[in-house]
Order: C-alpha cells, then structure tokens, then sequence
C-alpha cells in the first residue's frame, strides 16, 4: 500500500453495525469476522453488535474480546424473547 492511501486510512473512522442471532455452530463465523475487521488498519473503530441473548456478551468479552478485538467491539446490544426472529434486525429502531 502506497504511502498517501496508508495516511488515509489510519485516518478514517469506521461504525460496523452486525447482526447476529445467537447460535454455538456459528459462533466461529463471527469470530472469523471480528478477526477480519481487527486487521483493518483505520484510525478509529466502532462495532455494535446486534444479538438475541446476553450469551455473546460473555463470550466476546471473555475469548474474542481480549484474544484480537481488545476494546473495539464497543456495544453489545441484547433483544430477548422476539415475536419473531427476522425481528432483530429491526431491534435498532427503538
């Protein structure tokens, strides 16, 4: 990467808002994505994570969160108990 395109992005701010509906088998899929966001080489990063269980917030908070992401998952938002499940990705709409 040239050196005016690295300025920028150590610059540049990033919101990532994810979605995910709790479920163990997929858990590896957000930690794979996480992973993948932790390389980002941005100045700022701010990641919301949208889940049905306050499960996650453990375990991001206890594995993932101090393994790569150290600080930059920033809000873990719990909806339980949805009518539906294709709820949750309304949940951010109060």
């Amino acid at each position: 990467m040239n050196s005016m395109v690295s300025e920028l992005a150590s610059a540049a701010r990033l919101l990532v808002a994810i979605t995910f509906h709790f479920d163990t088998a997929r858990v590896g899929f957000l930690a794979e994505v996480l992973r993948s966001l932790a390389e980002y080489p941005v100045g700022a990063m701010k990641v919301v994570i949208l889940t049905n269980t306050g499960a996650l917030t453990s375990w991001i908070t206890q594995s993932l969160g101090r393994e790569v992401f150290a600080g930059k998952v920033t809000l873990i938002e719990s909806h339980a108990n949805l009518s539906n499940p294709w709820h949750l990705t309304w949940c951010h709409k109060p």
